[in-house]
């Protein structure tokens, strides 16, 4: 995956990229559960710039309304990551655990790919 005219984001940066934003949007759900709305403004002004600018430079502007789907596959995935870290890698649901959080990035990856018009 080669994205034209984007700085050359290749499929790793895009991958980077998608890990980011879960992780800001988990960063978001912390400062939210813990009342903290000062770091709750500034995770979600870092999420929202980083959306803006990502979507600009894949070109996938004309599907920012759909955005609401990305981001839940992308908080499955950050959650089941989280999951894992707190069961361990020998609990019993450790694979169904990867499966999902494999399944989810691939996912991810294939809508950012059909959104940007197989640049991404």
């Amino acid at each position: 995956m080669r994205v034209s005219g984007a700085q050359g984001l290749g499929r790793g940066s895009v991958e980077e990229l998608l890990y980011l934003l879960a992780n800001l949007l988990a960063l978001e759900e912390h400062y939210s559960e813990l009342g903290m709305l000062e770091g709750l403004d500034a995770a979600r002004s870092l999420r929202v710039a980083l959306v803006d600018k990502l979507f600009t430079v894949l070109g996938m502007d004309e599907h920012r309304g759909e955005w609401c789907v990305l981001k839940h596959l992308l908080l499955v995935m950050i959650h089941a990551h989280e999951a894992l870290g707190m069961l361990g890698s020998q609990h019993e649901l450790s694979g169904i655990l990867r499966d999902i959080m494999d399944a989810a990035l691939r996912a991810s990856m294939k809508l950012v790919e059909e959104w940007s018009g197989g640049k991404a």
